[in-house]
């Protein structure tokens, strides 16, 4: 399955961004577990990104060499720990926006999410904006480059969900 039909600069990197659903059964045990495998496996495979749980909605960024994340997104869509998989957007980028994460995992509450956050049905703020997407992954990129700063990148960051 090709995700992109135009012609690829040498070097691009395929961003790749999606939606979907836990089931009721996943715990947060179970998501840290996803997060170690998901290193593991993007380790292996120089995928990096960013998954953040919300309210049993997933926002999820990969980012890297074109069949590496079309192999990924494929193995997290036949994934029976969620559903409603939805693809929001693809792209080429010239550099990752996640360099520093194998897999950064984060676990928010709904009522931390900064406004504008989007993702699925969850979001803060006045309503759906247009540029939502646009805005959620641009804090997602500041709170990597912050997270990097202070040496907390490479690792598991689960945020308590009380």
């Amino acid at each position: 399955m090709r995700l992109f039909e135009t012609m690829r600069p040498e070097g691009a990197i395929c961003q790749l961004t999606y939606v979907s659903r836990a089931t009721p059964s996943l715990t947060p045990r179970g998501l840290q577990a996803i997060s170690l495998v998901a290193q593991r496996n993007n380790e292996q495979n120089h995928v990096s990104g960013v998954l953040i749980e919300c309210a049993g909605e997933f926002f999820q960024i990969l980012e890297g060499p074109e069949a590496a994340v079309v192999e990924t997104f494929a193995r997290i869509n036949k994934d029976p720990r969620h559903t409603d998989v939805t693809l929001l957007r693809q792209r080429l980028s010239d550099e990752r926006s996640f360099s520093h994460w194998l897999m950064g995992c984060f676990a928010f509450r709904p009522e931390d999410l900064p406004d504008g956050f989007f993702f699925g049905k969850t979001r803060r703020g006045p309503g759906l904006r247009s540029d939502a997407l646009e805005r959620t992954e641009d804090m997602l990129r500041t709170f990597h480059e912050e997270n990097a700063a202070a040496g907390l990148a490479r690792s598991f960051q689960p945020l308590e969900t009380a």
